[in-house]
């Protein structure tokens, strides 16, 4: 798919329109662990067509970006001002070969992170 910064921005919005945030990562968390669950990793690593990403490779692209998007957090918490490094999350490294359970744990671990950081920030500004 190609799209502009600007296409890519009203996308991804769009499907959190009308959902919080916080509450829509918690159970992404939840809702990826259990739809996994019992698959074998030779069907999740299973493209539906050439040009689509496997359940594996979506996994692994969910764990990357909640570990870039929570450093960049902190980054912007940590250094107000400081640059932020771009990334091609197409170019995900050997995402077709990673465990997926072990990716999904993953994110998990770093959505979990995210949403305690995050808590915290909204809650010390109320």
């Amino acid at each position: 798919m190609s799209e502009t910064p600007e296409q890519y921005t009203r996308r991804i919005l769009g499907y959190m329109e009308g959902k919080e945030p916080l509450a829509a990562l918690a159970a992404t968390a939840k809702k990826l662990d259990r739809l996994i669950k019992g698959m074998s990793t030779a069907r999740l690593r299973k493209r539906p067509a050439p040009e689509k990403w496997s359940v594996s490779e979506i996994v692994a692209h969910l764990g990357d970006a909640e570990i870039v998007g929570g450093f960049r957090m902190r980054l912007i918490l940590g250094s107000p001002g400081a640059p932020i490094v771009a990334y091609d999350q197409n170019q995900s490294p050997a995402a077709d070969r990673r465990d997926p359970r072990a990716q999904a744990q993953t994110f998990i671990a770093f959505s979990a992170a995210t949403l305690s950081l995050v808590s915290s920030i909204v809650c010390s500004t109320k």
